[in-house]
């Protein structure tokens, strides 16, 4: 009921803005606002404060206290709880969860969230904010939430538990925890699992990187449920009757969260050790290195002293030899230098042989003189 509520008030906006505004300094003049209610009671912060409604922002005053401004634009959820359990007084909570970074301050400390206490049995009756002489009359909770949407605060923010999403085993729409040594209801709802009353937290599933059950397959008769936000903190619900445990388990794999510790959680944020190509460390190409390497004026290609022959390709068509050509040719080379003189008394005779430099020649050539070499020289033993 409260949800249709707030979106036909929402849908009557005209000209709904968003505009980011920051808690001026000073107080406010309750007297220009657009609408205000008296003696409201905080749960968190505690105490009995005025709301007042202003075009970008409401603020709550307390009695000898700094007023709490709050821009509607930092308003990221509205919890409606009207169904506590084990509660004889009817009581309905209005859970304003503040987004992340708003910094709406009390004095010195930020506050997380506000948590306004009215009844269904409270009723208001006061002046629309719109100016058309229409008036706003009805349980405080629904006037409320119709102020909030009327001032800009999407239909979409506004959340209360439903029998549709959860039922505990005892068909509550709560289950019973306890956070840190304070007891207390948790509500798992379509948009965030709340916990109420103090301290008061919403968490919405957006936020959730996992969920995790612990002491679950244990004979105990609690389990806990740990929640680790992607951000890398960790939310404990402790002492949960084991009887809840199917329910809770059910309506975790409904909501589709991932269930682990939370390494799974800083797995599924979406965060890459490098964002782009650009980041990432270049491959290492080995051929590159070694041509960086490579001095084309070193004339040893090895402990043994052997030529370094280049690869050019010999007239017909064929690259230079492998390194067993070149200790060839360096063999030859030497046959070469010993039968100089022998080859310039041929040279007499008419032959067709001339001495070149190993350097000038590719290792084919190198190899086809070496044999025309050892066959005059095995002429010249013969004789």
């Amino acid at each position: 009921m409260v949800a249709a509520v707030v979106a036909e008030a929402a849908s009557a906006k005209e000209g709904g803005q968003s505009v980011q505004v920051s808690a001026g300094a000073g107080a406010a003049d309750f007297g220009a606002a657009l609408a205000t209610v008296e003696g409201l009671v905080l749960v968190t912060p505690r105490g009995r404060q005025a709301l007042a409604f202003f075009e970008r922002h409401c603020v709550f005053r307390a009695a000898g206290k700094a007023d709490i401004s709050v821009p509607y634009v930092a308003i990221s959820h509205i919890a409606i709880i009207d169904s506590i359990p084990n509660d004889t007084k009817g009581r309905v909570l209005v859970f304003l969860h503040l987004a992340r970074g708003a910094a709406v301050m009390r004095g010195k400390r930020a506050l997380p969230a506000l948590v306004i206490q009215t009844s269904a049995s409270v009723q208001l009756d006061l002046p629309a904010p719109l100016g058309q002489g229409a008036r706003m009359a009805g349980p405080a909770p629904v006037v409320l939430c119709q102020l909030f949407g009327l001032q800009g605060v999407p239909p979409a923010a506004f959340c209360s538990p439903s029998p549709d999403v959860f039922r505990s085993a005892d068909r509550r729409l709560g289950v019973s925890a306890v956070v840190k040594v304070s007891q207390g209801w948790l509500f798992p709802m379509a948009a965030a699992f709340c916990f109420l009353e103090r301290p008061a937290l919403l968490l919405p599933l957006a936020e959730i990187g996992s969920v995790e059950f612990a002491r679950a397959a244990g004979t105990s008769s609690t389990f806990d449920l740990l929640l680790h936000a992607r951000d890398g903190t960790t939310h404990e619900f402790t002492s949960i009757p084991r009887a809840e445990l199917a329910g809770l388990t059910a309506y975790v794999a409904e909501q589709r969260l991932p269930v682990g510790t939370a390494d799974v959680a800083a797995a599924a944020a979406p965060c890459a050790r490098y964002c782009n190509a650009d980041d990432a460390p270049a491959e290492v190409d080995e051929d590159s290195e070694e041509d960086a390497d490579f001095d084309p004026d070193c004339s040893s290609s090895s402990a043994a002293g052997g030529a370094r022959l280049s690869g050019a390709e010999t007239g017909d068509g064929q690259t230079g030899g492998s390194a067993a050509d070149e200790a060839d040719a360096d063999s030859g080379s030497r046959d070469l230098g010993n039968d100089e003189e022998e080859e310039e008394e041929e040279s007499d005779d008419g032959s067709s042989v001339s001495l070149v430099s190993e350097d000038d020649i590719p290792s084919a050539n190198v190899r086809h003189h070496m044999s025309e070499e050892e066959g005059h020289a095995a002429k010249r033993r013969r004789r």
